[in-house]
């Protein structure tokens, strides 16, 4: 696996931050239609993904998104406009730091009102000073929501204005170890007043790690619920949490619930050695070795802290975005990938880990004559990847991802 370390340093800066250009949240709440569903989009585009020129005020970036909806079929293809929508945002910076900081974003937000069921929502986003166009297409269930009681989609959120019934989605899916808490918000809708259990809960898995309930009543129409839940006792990696509405008898009334990544925070993870060991595809022999040869634990603490405080993006912030994400894709790899060995660890984990999601994937399935094999394409790297099943869904890399056959 040493194989994938000669490109990876040439391409950790360039490739990290491409995950973070577009984040998508997509929400179904209530709508005033009958027989129709709210779909609220919430965009999230970093300072990062743009291009600023200077302009006499400072900084300034513009860019158009055009938010495409389509019927989607059962295997998630796009089968069907339904409706479409262009939008275009100016963005204002004063100093040169805050345009290339990935934690500053501009957010925008769009609603359809569509009927309930499968859709795919396509995003193309294009920076007017570049015309570069990036493009992100989420498969998405819109729920109907027509029940005496329901639950809109549960979401993360970033702050909630309980004045002005706003919500500021956290839209990454991502939340570090040491920020403390998820923010988790939901809209429970009810016909007449109606007395109910809420719970909110930590699941992975088919288990629940942590969750807490209380007794309240519903008042007709529209009632927020908004909850902090601690993340003291977990581990990172990919959890649900879920919003459960049920009678106080314990009959179900409503569920929601939304997928997040805890991903190591700046002051440590929890298994050290693990994370040290995880970061073969950016860090050289040398760096792996300083770090493992520390004295006592709080050196290799702070040698690790030291690998990534050179690799920081935002430096003199608290989080530090590129860590965040590249923990995250070794979470998303363990996920997928995991069964003879971590998924980290496998050729499929190792290609997302350094490139992050392919822009195509071509599926080849088994047949007579040829084994199974997977192709990822990277259009804007100019690469491509070719993955064959040795055997049990094992994935093997045909060329080194370094390989001048890999360009496409």
């Amino acid at each position: 696996m040493r194989r994938f370390l000669g490109l990876a340093l040439a391409t950790l800066a360039l490739v990290l931050p491409a995950r973070a250009q577009v984040d998508a949240e997509l929400i179904s709440v209530r709508s005033e239609q009958p027989g129709r569903t709210r779909l609220d989009v919430y965009l999230r585009v970093p300072h990062s993904g743009l291009t600023f020129t200077n302009v006499p005020s400072g900084f300034q970036a513009r860019y158009n998104v055009t938010a495409t909806l389509f019927s989607a079929d059962r295997r998630g293809r796009p089968v069907g406009r339904v409706a479409s929508r262009t939008w275009n945002r100016d963005v204002a910076a004063t100093a040169y730091a805050v345009t290339r900081s990935n934690g500053m974003a501009d957010r925008s937000y769009q609603a359809f009102d569509v009927p309930p069921g499968a859709y795919v929502v396509r995003l193309e986003l294009e920076d007017e000073a570049t015309h570069r166009t990036v493009t992100r297409q989420i498969v998405h269930t819109v729920r109907d929501l027509a029940a005496p009681v329901a639950l809109s989609d549960a979401v993360l959120i970033d702050r909630y204005d309980e004045g002005g019934g706003t919500i500021v989605p956290h839209a990454t899916g991502l939340v570090a170890m040491d920020e403390g808490g998820l923010q988790v918000y939901a809209e429970a809708y009810a016909a007449v007043p109606t007395r109910v259990r809420v719970s909110h809960e930590i699941v992975q898995g088919r288990r629940t790690i942590k969750g807490s309930s209380t007794v309240s009543t519903l008042r007709a129409g529209t009632s927020p619920l908004a909850v902090s839940l601690p993340l003291d006792g977990l581990d990172a990696g990919t959890y649900r949490v879920r919003v459960r509405l049920s009678t106080e008898s314990g009959a179900a009334l409503a569920t929601a619930d939304t997928e997040v990544e805890l991903v190591p925070s700046a002051s440590g993870p929890r298994d050290l050695d693990a994370a040290i060991a995880q970061l073969r595809y950016i860090a050289r022999d040398r760096e792996m070795r300083d770090m493992r040869s520390a004295r006592s634990p709080e050196e290799k603490l702070e040698r690790f802290q030291s690998f990534w405080r050179r690799l920081d993006p935002t430096p003199g912030t608290e989080r530090n975005e590129r860590q965040e994400e590249y923990y995250a894709r070794v979470a998303t790899a363990n996920r997928r990938y995991t069964s003879v060995e971590q998924g980290w660890m496998t050729d499929r984990g190792g290609v997302l880990i350094q490139f992050g999601e392919p822009e195509h994937v071509d599926n080849r399935p088994n047949n007579q004559s040829v084994r199974p094999y997977e192709v990822w394409y990277y259009p804007r790297l100019g690469r491509r990847f070719v993955f064959i099943d040795r055997g049990g869904n094992q994935y093997q890399l045909l060329e080194p991802v370094w390989d001048e056959r890999t360009r496409m």
